[in-house]
């Protein structure tokens, strides 16, 4: 199946997010029971996440916008909803928004999970093992 550029690369999201999945459900089911293997795995995850941030196509790119508090434009636009902290994003379609999204939530997961094994082998480890 050819996929074009930008489909390719959200399809190479949607394969690390399988991985991540997949690592959940062995946490899950404690078929990964080992903390150092756990962060392993959940590290390379990440890796993979960076790496497919940083070869990102064109078609991704967003605007990011400030909302000055005179912009009436704006307010009447989205009736009288304002956004967090002025900022808001501008994306060139709803699939790449909906794909910033998935990306951002995998990142949140993966380092929910990194940070929580790191912390339960630090509970059971002294210092000098954790380096």
């Amino acid at each position: 199946m050819l996929l074009r550029p930008g489909e390719a690369h959200s399809n190479r999201l949607i394969m690390i997010i399988g991985r991540l999945s997949n690592l959940r459900v062995d946490i899950h089911e404690k078929i990964l029971t080992c903390n150092r293997e756990i962060i392993s795995v959940a590290s390379s995850i990440e890796a993979d996440l960076v790496a497919w941030l940083a070869a990102l196509p064109p078609d991704f790119t967003y605007e990011t916008h400030i909302k000055s508090p005179y912009d009436f434009m704006f307010q009447e636009r989205c009736s009288g909803l304002t956004p967090y902290d002025d900022k808001y994003y501008e994306y060139p379609s709803l699939w790449v928004c909906n794909t910033w999204n998935q990306y951002r939530s995998a990142r949140i997961m993966v380092s929910e999970i990194i940070l929580s094994h790191i912390r339960k082998l630090s509970e059971s480890s002294s210092i000098r093992l954790l380096s």
